[in-house]
């Protein structure tokens, strides 16, 4: 292929992405699911009768205040309520895509033309599940997805203070912002000086509190809000691709049921310390190695946690796109974790959309586990060295161990 021929056929590349997937969210945007006539159009409605934000005063969601200050926008729109939800998320599928094509352009091992970033662009606009979640089914992953991913940039580019703002809001927008947690907390442990950016996480949720509060609404409620989600739902896994899959639709008693929901959180919580332990002990990271450790995280954390839906593997799919741009030859990496994903949305969606009725004919959520499961294996197997095989550095106590990048010096 000649140089002058490639640019060319990435931009046609790119447009007839950029129109397929318009012509998809097309064909979807009307659609109506039961998640929307149950909640969101409720609450939208709430919102809509109630002057400023004074409906808050009277808890009616289980969401935390900053999502409902975007819905309280979408309700005062001139459109009908359920485009506006759903424009709402392509907004930032936009901001995911461009934020997605600004960091590989900045820090890809391999360099990418304008051409190829604006088909990078493209494509992560164009991944079937994050087109299906907001865009068919209503829902806004999108948001919170999009904050982890720039806090993920700041990392990268070593600005941990915008990082740990944004990783604030995300958290402030949806609690399963938290699988990103240990790459943050190994790249603060890096350097224990800078770990009281910790700090900031928290506050930035305090302060996106504050005018919910002002409005009346209940302090100790805004303050629990993801304590209440934790104990709303008992099923092991609710279609999601996790080890829990293999328990759908078997009687397991309340004890049995206890066991393994504590077993799978203290195997998850083990992996998120090894993850943010393996950060902290990495010679001169890249980031290549940053998004590595990020996409492990946002699979295998999901993949043991019980209780977990379909939508938590919303940043595997974005990061195992964005991964396979990172990393030569591993493209299988993200056609097995979104296929994972596709069929768990296919689980639930299948009820009431036909064409995912027939796609979920011949599988169900034990094949997307495995699938998750090989994706997760493939991951494993690509580790780093041994932390003991690594050159020796200053620890972030002062002591000489492995993994200190120039920067902590």
């Amino acid at each position: 292929m000649s140089a002058s021929l490639q640019p060319r056929i990435c931009w046609l590349s790119t447009v007839g992405l950029l129109a397929a997937s318009a012509a998809a969210r097309f064909f979807v945007y009307p659609t109506t699911v039961s998640d929307y006539t149950a909640f969101f159009a409720r609450w939208l409605a709430a919102l809509a009768h109630a002057p400023g934000l004074s409906a808050l005063a009277t808890p009616f969601s289980n969401y935390p205040p900053l999502y409902l200050y975007l819905f309280k926008l979408v309700s005062a729109a001139p459109v009908n309520g359920l485009y506006g939800i759903k424009t709402l998320s392509l907004i930032f599928e936009v901001v995911i895509a461009a934020a997605a094509a600004w960091m590989i352009g900045k820090s890809a091992p391999r360099a990418y033309g304008r051409s190829e970033l604006f088909l990078i662009f493209a494509v992560m606009l164009a991944v079937p599940t994050l087109l299906i979640n907001g865009s068919l089914w209503g829902q806004v992953d999108s948001l919170y997805a999009a904050f982890v991913l720039l806090s993920l940039f700041g990392l990268v580019q070593k600005r941990p203070l915008a990082a740990a703002i944004l990783y604030g809001v995300a958290l402030s927008f949806k609690i399963q912002a938290i699988f990103f947690l240990p790459v943050f907390l190994g790249y603060l442990l890096r350097d224990i000086r800078r770990f009281a950016y910790v700090s900031i996480v928290p506050a930035v949720y305090v302060i996106s509190i504050i005018p919910a509060w002002l409005a009346g609404a209940p302090l100790p409620y805004l303050l629990t809000v993801y304590l209440r989600q934790a104990d709303q739902y008992s099923s092991l896994s609710l279609n999601s691709p996790s080890v829990f899959a293999f328990t759908q639709g078997l009687q397991i008693s309340p004890l049995a049921q206890d066991l393994l929901s504590w077993a799978g959180i203290a195997v998850a919580a083990t992996y998120a310390w090894y993850i943010a332990y393996r950060i902290m002990r990495l010679p001169l990271a890249d980031a290549a190695s940053w998004l590595y450790f990020t996409l492990l995280s946002v699979v295998a954390i999901p993949y043991f946690l019980p209780h977990m839906h379909e939508r938590y593997f919303y940043l595997a799919d974005m990061f195992s796109v964005i991964y396979a741009f990172y990393v030569p030859g591993q493209w299988y990496i993200p056609i097995l974790v979104v296929l994972s994903s596709f069929i768990a949305y296919s689980a639930f969606l299948s009820q009431e959309v036909a064409w995912l009725a027939t796609a979920y004919e011949y599988a169900d959520v034990r094949h997307a586990s495995l699938l998750m499961l090989l994706a997760l294996l493939a991951l494993v197997i690509r580790l780093p060295p041994p932390v003991h095989q690594l050159q020796p550095s200053r620890s972030p106590l002062g002591k000489q161990v492995a993994g200190e990048d120039p920067e902590f010096r």
